[in-house]
Protein backbone atom coordinates (compact mmCIF):
# COMPACT_ATOMS: atom_id res chain seq x y z
CA UNK A 1 0.00 0.00 0.00
CA UNK A 2 1.64 3.31 -1.07
CA UNK A 3 1.97 6.05 1.49
CA UNK A 4 2.21 9.78 0.90
CA UNK A 5 5.47 11.38 1.93
CA UNK A 6 5.93 14.99 2.92
CA UNK A 7 8.89 17.23 3.60
CA UNK A 8 9.00 20.09 6.09
CA UNK A 9 11.05 23.05 4.83
CA UNK A 10 12.10 26.00 6.98
CA UNK A 11 12.60 29.19 4.99
CA UNK A 12 14.90 31.68 6.74
CA UNK A 13 14.75 35.32 5.69
CA UNK A 14 17.71 37.71 5.82
CA UNK A 15 18.09 41.51 5.55
CA UNK A 16 15.52 43.15 3.24
CA UNK A 17 13.59 39.89 2.77
CA UNK A 18 13.17 39.62 6.55
CA UNK A 19 11.85 43.18 6.73
CA UNK A 20 9.46 42.57 3.81
CA UNK A 21 8.17 39.27 5.24
CA UNK A 22 7.87 40.65 8.75
CA UNK A 23 9.30 37.41 10.13
CA UNK A 24 12.66 35.71 10.61
CA UNK A 25 11.47 32.39 9.19
CA UNK A 26 8.48 30.24 8.30
CA UNK A 27 7.92 26.52 8.03
CA UNK A 28 6.19 24.97 5.02
CA UNK A 29 5.00 21.35 4.67
CA UNK A 30 5.30 20.10 1.09
CA UNK A 31 3.51 17.03 -0.22
CA UNK A 32 5.21 14.41 -2.34
CA UNK A 33 5.77 15.66 -5.88
CA UNK A 34 5.63 19.34 -4.95
CA UNK A 35 8.05 21.71 -6.64
CA UNK A 36 9.53 24.89 -5.26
Amino acid sequence: MPTETSVRVTVRYFAAARAAAGAESETIDLRAGATI
